[in-house]
């Protein structure tokens, strides 16, 4: 690393008049030694204190002293020389790129344009600045609101906006600006740049029209092979031998592995240039939730793999259409890599700052080194999944380009062997109201907590056949906060949970003045003898899979001193 600015001098050893000091010493060296040998020489000759004596001893202090200064001034003409090579190849550097820069002193209220700067409005270059008025009759009409109120304030910016060139034409640049404030954080300068970016625009344009044309060439011709291949399959015009209706079928695979891949391109295409507008809608995120999976359920069965619905309280504002197809490749994903009779958990929940989707699935997991690139276009984490699994690669991709343009954020949590968990979380969500309970229902309410949704809504209905009335919750975190901001009669509760376990549950409400009362009755796999921490802390213990007259005499045991 080099010098900070502040360390560094003119005379520094890479400053500019470094070399010429090291050029210096010599000399200087050499002159105090011709000295001491005129002075010795002349002590010798009996000249010392003559006329004749200072008239040698002045002039070799003139020679020392004339060559100290030529060295001197040499030296600062290379180092001119230098400074002068270096701007020049900043201005060639800023030509090439399109780009300019500029300063504003706030003190002495001066502004400095570089000669980069001048020429992308095609004017020639000056020593100060362009006048600001002159600058904002160049900018366009329909941004000059836009560009005032940026350069006029404190803050520094970023954005894009168009100039009138002096040879008629428009341009496009890059504006950005950063601010300078002194020790007691007071405005005393800007720095800013511009870059001509109507080229990259002008690509960007042309790619557009591009992927229109060629994906209109490209359905039109699929329409007529898939209807085509339709109909070879179906019988319609006569049935095939064995070996025609498989190659039939592996040619409608790939027609359709292909219309995919069509549209999948479209899509994030059109997205990332910003030709989706988004639609905004308060929603509930479960009922997005409840969507995608009806529209995958067919999917799911042929792939053997049970697709679980979790409770969720959120509402989200969001495009629906974008969300539920970002929910959709999410969830088709996990069912692709589930092995048959396996799960995939689809869940919501309000989270500091948003709403937080996630889809749980229990497949052969993702390498570290690739739980970032995923997300890429065109990226598998096996090259052969492509193939196997009839992917596109282009899948997650969309994901996250829908989730970014609602302002969100997307990622994947994994380990080998042990599944994934896809969430992302869109911001500006919160918690909908639960329905207020009937004033009427006196039944006890029991809070029944397991992260399987079907065991919930099983014991749930076990208990509503006994008489009591059931509080669903699919987590440890929400099984303790509605313990908390409503107490139910009793609280039963799975120690084995992802997250927030039953055992922490049990110790939160140990630790609090008002839930250390409620009881709790424990439903889990190992027997009570093999879980002495949390025995001590429980009124109940019943062992799955649940008998339900069981788990009935373990309620009505652990309610009798409430009630």
């Amino acid at each position: 690393m080099g010098q900070s600015p502040q360390s560094r001098t003119p005379w520094s050893s890479d400053g500019p008049g470094g070399s010429a000091l090291r050029r210096l010493f010599p000399t200087a060296v050499a002159g105090l030694a011709a000295l001491s040998l005129l002075r010795w020489l002349g002590e010798r000759a009996g000249l010392y204190g003559t006329g004749v004596g200072l008239l040698l001893m002045f002039c070799a202090a003139s020679a020392v002293v004339g060559g100290l200064i030529w060295h001197f001034a040499a030296g600062l003409d290379r180092s001119d020389a230098l400074l002068e090579r270096q701007h020049r190849q900043l201005v060639d550097a800023q030509a090439v790129a399109g780009f300019g820069s500029w300063d504003a002193d706030l003190e002495n209220g001066t502004v400095v344009w570089s000669d980069g700067l001048f020429r992308l409005f095609g004017v020639e270059p000056r020593v100060d600045a362009m006048p600001f008025g002159a600058f904002m009759q160049r900018v366009h009409a329909d941004d000059r609101a836009m560009v005032l109120e940026a350069y006029s304030g404190g803050d520094s910016f970023s954005f894009e906006h168009r100039i009138l060139h002096e040879d008629g034409g428009e341009r496009v640049l890059h504006a950005r600006c950063e601010v300078v404030l002194d020790e007691n954080g007071v405005l005393v300068a800007k720095l800013g740049t511009a870059q001509d970016i109507t080229a990259s625009r002008a690509a960007e344009r042309a790619k557009d029209e591009f992927t229109s044309v060629v994906s209109h060439e490209l359905r039109t011709p699929l329409t007529s092979i898939r209807g085509s291949l339709g109909l070879l399959e179906s019988g319609v015009l006569g049935e095939l031998p064995e070996k025609g209706r498989r190659m039939v079928e592996i040619a409608v695979q790939n027609t359709d592995r292909l219309v995919r891949l069509i549209n999948d391109i479209l899509d994030i295409e059109r997205m990332t240039s910003g030709h989706v507008p988004m639609a905004l809608d308060t929603c509930a995120a479960r009922d997005l939730l409840v969507r995608a999976v009806e529209g995958l359920e067919q999917l799911a069965a042929e792939a053997g793999v049970t697709l679980d619905v979790g409770e969720g309280r959120a509402s989200v504002s969001a495009d629906p259409d974008r969300i539920l197809q970002a929910l959709t490749n999410l969830i088709s994903n996990a069912l692709k890599f589930s092995s048959e009779g396996g799960t995939v958990r689809v869940g919501c929940s309000a989270v500091a700052g948003g709403t937080r989707f996630e889809v749980i699935d229990q497949g052969r997991g993702i390498p570290a080194d690739k739980l970032d690139s995923i997300f890429g276009r065109f990226q598998q984490v096996d090259a052969s999944d492509s193939r196997d699994k009839g992917g596109t690669g282009l899948g997650l991709a969309i994901c996250r380009t829908i989730v970014e343009g609602h302002g969100g954020r997307i990622w994947v949590e994994s380990e080998l062997g042990a599944g994934s968990t896809f969430a992302f979380v869109l911001p500006g969500g919160h918690e909908a109201e639960l329905a207020a309970p009937d004033p009427l229902d006196d039944r006890p309410s029991v809070l029944v907590c397991d992260d399987d949704a079907a065991v919930v809504e099983v014991v749930s209905a076990m208990l509503e056949h006994r008489g009591l009335r059931a509080i669903p919750a699919h987590s440890g975190a929400q099984a303790l906060e509605r313990v908390v901001s409503d107490p139910p009669d009793a609280v039963l509760l799975d120690l084995l949970m992802p997250g927030m376990d039953g055992r922490a549950v049990v110790a939160a409400l140990a630790d609090r003045d008002v839930t250390r009362d409620i009881p709790v009755v424990v439903m889990s796999v190992h027997a009570a003898e093999e879980a002495s921490r949390v025995r001590e802390y429980v009124d109940g213990w019943v062992t799955k899979p649940i008998d339900e007259t069981v788990l009935a005499a373990a309620l009505q045991q652990a309610l009798e001193p409430a009630r």
